[in-house]
């Protein structure tokens, strides 16, 4: 939950401690009202002026970002020595993008949801939106990934039309950045994914039923989560000094 919607909540929480407390009494033959709110669910249907009002708003809001994209520098400020940098989806090029060596798993994410990401904003015409942004492209903001909403599709061309640039929730959005991993594997790199890497952005707000239990099995293929063909493996190469443990999870499959 982000700072402002906990600050709201404490709120709410204070003021509904000091009614409680209130020793406040009803005038006799005065007239009680009381409030209770509604959930405003979608079988309430859409209202066509809120729909205008909304349009119009996320259209002001576009605008307004793409002309402060205009000033900012066109990269973000490159990863500190001896950090990794993001390296796309995309299959070959160098740096190599996942799909270089995970052509599998690549395969699989690009049916998910996740590989969808940036076009469910597309079509609500939110994709220049700061608030909903940072979560349907890799990188936002951070060293090495992509630092104007105008240049989500510069980095690569993605794979089989997802993950152009850095849009999508790519691979390095839960693993992080890949360059050293793609230089050097099987190693650095996060294998192990815990929720709360997921809830940067399932978070309360945006996603008040998260559950990741009943989410994650939807993210769960070959080579990621279960095991690959027999005799397949992710990685052509692989000079990292320590012992494989990539490919051992791989051929074991999950535990």
């Amino acid at each position: 939950m982000r700072p402002r919607y906990e600050e709201k909540a404490k709120e709410m929480e204070q003021r509904k401690a000091a009614l409680a407390a209130s020793k406040e009494t009803i005038p006799e033959g005065a007239l009680l009202v009381t409030a209770t709110f509604l959930p405003l669910t979608q079988a309430v249907g859409e209202d066509a002026l809120a729909a205008q009002l909304v349009a119009s708003y996320d259209e002001r809001v576009a605008a307004m970002n793409l002309e402060l994209a205009k000033k900012q520098p066109e990269k973000c400020p490159p990863p500190s020595r001896g950090e990794a940098a993001f390296v796309g989806t995309s299959k070959g090029g160098k740096p190599q993008g996942c799909a270089s060596c995970h052509a599998t798993q690549a395969e699989f994410w690009a049916q998910t949801g996740h590989a969808h990401a940036y076009e469910t904003l597309v079509k609500v015409h939110k994709q220049f939106s700061l608030d909903c942004v940072r979560c349907h492209v890799t990188g936002w903001q951070q060293p090495g990934g992509v630092c104007r909403i105008d240049r989500t599709d510069a980095g690569g061309p993605g794979f089989q039309g997802r993950g152009k640039g850095r849009q999508d929730v790519q691979c390095e959005m839960c693993h992080g950045p890949g360059s050293q991993h793609s230089a050097d594997p099987p190693d650095h790199i996060a294998l192990d994914v815990p929720a709360t890497v997921c809830m940067r952005c399932h978070e309360a707000a945006n996603s008040p039923h998260f559950d990741d239990a009943r989410y994650r099995p939807y993210i769960v293929g070959p080579g990621h989560g279960d095991p690959l063909a027999k005799g397949e493996r992710p990685h052509p190469r692989a000079s990292g000094s320590g012992p494989n443990e990539a490919l051992k999870a791989s051929a074991k499959g999950p535990q």
